[in-house]
């Protein structure tokens, strides 16, 4: 059947009664399978800070295919639609989308290149499927690691608490150092990432006096806390620091003009375990930093890996 035949069918699918809306400015939405073996998908609508009409990045990736395409300045219809195309080396891709709610997107994708074709997958981006997308598992096994993998784990657990004393001891010092946060009114408490763009591309892996990201509580009242740390490394092969150890995670963002990279990160506790946890270790962070207290309803951060255990 035609691509655009089965759009037709697929938006036929659409609640009754579900209405066109325009996005929030800055908002990123994704949706994502990062656990069926040889078919993780991932596809994400970054939107203008500054004009709700215009997708700034749209990204879909097809591990099926080994692609990830991406467009840029995708414009948004009044009535919330978004459709995107381009053409691969013996193939292309297609994306197409309807934000039915403020934050809510429902649409499908499709890739296929050479012998390979994705078909027309659906694909739906809510606050429940953003807050339940699987990442992988939450916590290491360490029965799976061999000891030199083990101790570069603690090496880099008692690092990132250095460099966190030296080098970021307040929030002030991180920005001096030139890290930057997304510019949205965002509504305390929540969990946020400063970012360095300079330090993505510069060969440097694990270095905790360099990490690409670092991860704040933002109390309702008071300066933001350092909870750890986000580590990025090129897309593909994992690494061999650590081994099995570090969780990874693909977003397949274009971070700082750059292609998609593989993130983890490594927390500020007391414990190897939940230092390299796949998510949000608040008893162990609070046992660590009497200053930090969790307080719910938290402003969701910036995927799960950001969300309580």
């Amino acid at each position: 059947m035609p691509f655009l035949a089965l759009l037709l069918a697929a938006l036929l699918l659409l609640p009754a009664g579900a209405s066109a809306a325009l996005p929030a400015k800055g908002r990123s939405y994704q949706a994502h399978d990062h656990t069926t073996p040889g078919k993780n998908w991932h596809v994400q609508f970054d939107v203008g800070r500054r004009n709700a009409h215009l997708v700034s990045t749209l990204v879909v990736y097809a591990e099926q295919c080994d692609v990830t395409a991406a467009a840029e300045k995708v414009p948004i219809a009044d009535d919330g639609s978004v459709q995107a195309s381009g053409k691969l080396r013996r193939g292309g891709w297609e994306v197409q989308g309807t934000f039915t709610a403020p934050d809510t997107v429902t649409g499908t994708f499709r890739v296929f290149k050479g012998r390979c074709d994705t078909g027309v997958l659906p694909f739906t981006i809510s606050p429940l499927t953003a807050g339940t997308h699987n990442h992988g598992p939450k916590f290491p096994d360490f029965s799976l690691a061999d000891v030199h993998a083990t101790r570069q784990a603690i090496q880099m657990r008692h690092r990132v608490f250095r460099a966190r004393d030296e080098r970021f001891p307040t929030y002030q010092a991180a920005r001096a150092l030139g890290f930057d946060r997304f510019h949205t009114r965002w509504k305390r408490p929540l969990v946020f990432h400063l970012r360095k763009s300079a330090y993505v591309g510069d060969d440097r892996i694990f270095d905790a006096w360099r990490p690409e990201s670092l991860v704040y509580w933002w109390p309702v009242k008071g300066d933001p806390i350092l909870l750890g740390m986000m580590f990025r490394v090129p897309s593909g092969s994992r690494p061999d620091y650590a081994g099995p150890i570090p969780i990874y995670h693909q977003h397949t963002t274009r971070y700082g003009g750059l292609g998609p990279t593989q993130m983890t990160h490594v927390w500020l506790t007391g414990d190897l375990r939940s230092a390299w946890s796949n998510c949000l270790p608040v008893p162990e962070l609070q046992a660590a930093n009497p200053a930090f207290r969790y307080v719910t309803p938290a402003t969701p951060g910036s995927g799960p890996e950001s969300a309580p255990c």
